[in-house]
């Protein structure tokens, strides 16, 4: 593998996340775990290979050969992946990678931070009175609803239903 792959830098920034980001991931009891930097690295390297699924995760570790040499060459079930996916902590420790991945990918200038795209955000290139524009929409239901719940609210206190109903 090239000395400047994805997989290289991955390594390094988990590694260099503190201990502390860990420790909700520890147990003393069952069988002894995989180290959740492994796991966390992993899943960053699946994800900006566009692989989401547990499985498709499991059988990259067997194929691929950047994922082994994160997973030092193990094989980590599927069933694990996503329970580590979703255990405690887990959004706390993906904020504090997310920070900390930006900027070291900044300073490393492996990307720059000029431009910001927001998934789902359509700007029509040519607009016509045909197009789709997501803010005047949003506007103009949202002055429809607040008119409606005000038109609304008073009758709230008059059931249309008997008392015994």
């Amino acid at each position: 593998m090239p000395q400047d792959h994805l997989v290289f830098t991955i390594e390094k920034v988990v590694n260099a996340l503190e201990d502390r980001h860990f420790q909700a991931f520890y147990h003393t009891f069952g069988r002894p775990s995989y180290h959740p930097k492994m796991l966390v690295a992993t899943l960053l390297f699946a994800y900006s290979q566009g692989i989401f699924s547990g499985r498709k995760i499991e059988k990259m570790m067997i194929e691929n050969l950047a994922m082994q040499y994160l997973t030092g060459q193990l094989l980590v079930s599927y069933r694990t992946i996503n329970r580590f996916r979703v255990a405690k902590g887990m959004e706390e420790l993906i904020r504090d990678l997310f920070i900390d991945l930006n900027l070291r990918l900044k300073m490393e200038e492996l990307v720059t931070l000029d431009c910001l795209f927001i998934d789902g955000t359509k700007i029509a290139a040519n607009a016509n009175k045909y197009s789709f524009v997501w803010k005047k929409a949003t506007d103009k239901f949202s002055a429809k609803t607040s008119r409606t719940d005000t038109d609304l609210f008073p009758r709230r206190n008059h059931s249309p239903y008997p008392s015994s109903y």
